[in-house]
């Protein structure tokens, strides 16, 4: 049986695993260097397996909008 590993809707990508090496596996067959996107930080919780919230720490300010989005390139 397979498992749910990704969930997209419109220009949202989840991410599932149970480690942090499958999810860095899964970022990088994302490609996202060479294809020329540009992805935001992760702008919600995560939630651990378990069941512990770990909150993003909120980003600086700035009037630069650019300095608000960062890439992630793998």
């Amino acid at each position: 049986m397979d498992q749910i590993s990704n969930l997209r809707f419109a220009d949202d990508i989840v991410l599932i695993s149970t480690s942090t090496a499958e999810v860095e596996e899964m970022l990088n067959e994302l490609n996202v260097a060479e294809s020329g996107v540009c992805l935001t930080g992760c702008k919600q919780p995560e939630i651990e397996r378990s069941g512990r919230v770990v909150v993003p720490a909120e980003k600086e300010k700035t009037s630069n909008r650019q300095k608000d989005h960062q890439c992630i390139k793998v």
